[in-house]
């Protein structure tokens, strides 16, 4: 997670959970963190940083839910969820756009972010807007809930 919108809107809802009582924590990519730790100086939220994607495996364990907010970590979650084969894990994506639309079409980016949406079938979709629930639902045939 790097410095920018909706970076910040991540931090700004992981915040409001972790005053509701939930131990929410951020996981970012260890290449990531003199820049993000620049960025968020003096985070009151717990970050785990990772070297890459595999070390989500030893983060999930004695988790209830994970929640990807970025079309490529949704693949990261099912990789991760196969390893390890944990079945009581929420999996869940916070979508804050529809993704597929920053890519071409036709390219491997864009099927990326269009599959990333169905990739699970326990996933659990939150949205940001109606928009994107429309989104999502037109295009990918899936529903998700609206968070706000």
């Amino acid at each position: 997670m790097m410095a920018c919108g909706g970076g910040n809107v991540v931090i700004q809802e992981a915040k409001a959970m972790a005053r509701m009582g939930i131990d929410a924590r951020l996981v970012n990519l260890r290449h990531h963190q003199a820049r993000f730790e620049h960025y968020h100086p003096g985070l009151d939220l717990p970050v785990d940083y990772i070297a890459r994607p595999e070390d989500l495996d030893s983060l999930v364990a004695g988790a209830d839910a994970i929640v990807a907010t970025l079309y490529v970590t949704v693949r990261w979650i099912a990789d991760s969820l196969r390893r390890t084969d944990d079945t009581r894990l929420v999996p869940a994506y916070y979508v804050q756009d529809f993704e597929p639309y920053f890519f071409a079409e036709g390219t491997s980016e864009h099927r990326l972010a269009r599959e990333s949406y169905a990739l699970l079938p326990n996933l659990v979709r939150l949205t940001k807007t109606r928009w994107n629930q429309q989104e999502v639902r037109a295009q990918c045939g899936v529903e998700s809930v609206v968070v706000g």
